[in-house]
Formats: C-alpha cells, structure tokens, sequence
C-alpha cells in the first residue's frame, strides 16, 4: 500500500487526533479505579505519541517547504483556531504521561502552557482589531479558550494556584463569551457548513474542562462544581438527541471533534464519582466510556481508510 502525504495540504487540524486519542488514554487512567483494564491506556498513549511525533515533523516539513500555506493557514479566521490543538495535544501527553514520569509530564504542560497563551493572545487579538461575518463563527473557535481550561488539571502538581486560577479565569470568560455568540449564530443564521457540523461536539469540552478544573483547584464538588457538570451532561444529551444529523455528514478530518469532548465529559463523570462516591456517576461513566471509545475507534478507521485511498487532505 502506498499512501501519499501531500505536504502542502497537510491540514493543521490533525494535531486533533492527538487530543481524541490522549484524551481516551486519560479516561482509562481515571476509569482504572472503578474497573481495571490493564494496558489499555498505555497503549492508547503511546499512540498519541507516535501521532503527535509523526504529525509535527510532517507540518513543521509543510513550514519549510510551503510557508506559505501554513501562514494562510494561521491567517484563516477558522483554520488559525486549529493551531492550539497543538497546545493542547502537549497538554493531554502532559496530563496522561504524569502517572509514569513526572519530569516528562512537567516539560510537556510547561511548553503546552505557555504555547497556548501565546496562541490565545494572537488569535484573541485578531477578534478585536479585525472585521469578522457571523458565519465564519463556528466551535472551533472554542479550541484557544478551551485549552485555558486545561492547564490547572495537572499544573496543581507543579506551580502555585495563582498561575492556574489565571487561566482559568481567561478560559471561563472566553468560553461564556463565545458560547453565547456561536449559540446565537446557530439559531439564528444559516447552518453550518457540512464540514464543520461535527465540531458542533466542541461545545461539551469547555464546561467539562471547566468542572475539572474547578475541582481540582478548589478540591470541592460544590454548588458551581456541579452546575459545570450538569451543562456538561446536558450538552452531551442534547447532541446524542440530534445524532441522526450527524450521521448525514460525510467523513473528513473534523469527525476528529467528536472524540475530545467526550473522552473530556467522560473522565469528568469519572472524577464526579470519585468526589460523591455516587453510584450513578459509575455507571455514567461507563457508558460515556464505551461510547468514547466506540467513536474513537469509528473515526480512526475512517481516517485510515481515507489515507489509503489518498483522499484524506481533500478539502
């Protein structure tokens, strides 16, 4: 089998497959104190590495050989929100890599850390001083605040709670921001464009995140702790209600959305249980985990099977 990688099309968006599949690495971690499935995570951890490894040196060749396309990437108003999934994908390595070695975790979540503030400033800077039509809105844009979200779950281990209540506080205030606003665009505007339909999936992360976070900055599962949870779930409801109008979108990169915001709302119910003790929260968990699994694993081989065919990068 020969697969070509056209370089210059080489879409900045597939760092999300790193989130998708480190972020079930995490689940299982976190599951491992309900049932045990020995293996599973380390496997699924490494190839998030092997991904993140391969992806990097594919793009960063796309940089040397076609700046240009990577410049026009990061001046997209849509594609430039897809450059913190590289932020975030250390983020996860760093988060899920923390149980076997912790320098290694620190390294990632330092680097992961400071990229996507960096990143959130560039982008966030462009919203103000740039003129934008409400249609080119869509969940993606949750990508630069959501990260935010991400930095305190395990840089608890590592710096003082003043730095991560930082972050925090910047990602909670993006992620009300924007949610209003793609809300509003959805209702109120044409639908989104069939490709991006699937990052509709995005909108469960931010408050999933935001709960974990809180937990693990206040460690207590209180009166906001559980409002952030039960957004959460609800989110999760809501889009498995509409499924069948994601069953009509065709197979690109952007299925890759639906992976991260449920291994994300997953690993949330799992700390949910571990918090209460609350039996339900078991076995919601479960479910959120076979069905996390189950589309990780459905959008994988679609992914493999478009690489074969050498349709994968075809916009």
């Amino acid at each position: 089998m020969i697969v070509k990688l056209p370089v210059k099309n080489f879409p900045i968006s597939l760092f999300t497959c790193v989130m998708g599949i480190g972020s079930l690495s995490i689940a299982y971690q976190r599951y491992a104190d309900i049932v045990r499935l020995p293996f599973v995570s380390d496997i699924l951890l490494a190839v998030a590495y092997l991904l993140f490894v391969v992806i990097s040196l594919v793009y960063f060749s796309k940089l040397i050989s076609c700046r240009t396309g990577v410049l026009s990437e990061f001046d997209d108003p849509v594609k430039a929100n897809f450059f913190a999934a590289i932020s975030i994908s250390l983020l996860v390595l760093g988060t899920a890599t923390f149980a076997y070695q912790r320098p290694a975790a620190l390294a990632l979540w330092a680097v992961g850390a400071v990229l996507h503030l960096i990143i959130l400033i560039v982008v966030a800077s462009r919203w103000i001083v740039r003129d934008f039509e409400i249609t080119q809105l869509n969940p993606a844009w949750f990508l630069p605040a959501a990260g935010n979200l991400l930095v305190p779950i395990i840089g608890v281990e590592f710096v003082g709670k003043d730095i991560l209540w930082f972050y925090f506080s910047v990602g909670l205030f993006f992620w009300l921001a924007l949610f209003i606003v793609i809300f509003y665009r959805i209702t109120f505007h044409r639908r989104l464009a069939e490709k991006f339909v699937p990052t509709l999936f995005i909108i469960i992360a931010p408050p999933a995140l935001g709960f974990i976070s809180y937990v693990k900055l206040t460690g207590t599962f209180d009166l906001a702790a559980r409002m952030l949870l039960n957004l959460s779930l609800f989110l999760t409801l809501l889009l498995l209600f509409i499924l069948p109008y994601f069953f009509k979108v065709r197979f690109s990169i952007s299925w890759w959305a639906y992976t991260f915001p449920l291994c994300v709302v997953t690993i949330a119910v799992i700390l949910a249980y571990h918090m209460s003790g609350t039996v339900a929260f078991a076995w919601i968990s479960t479910l959120l985990l076979i069905l996390s699994s189950v589309a990780v694993c459905i959008v994988s081989l679609k992914t493999l099977s478009a690489l074969k065919r050498n349709v994968l990068f075809e916009d």
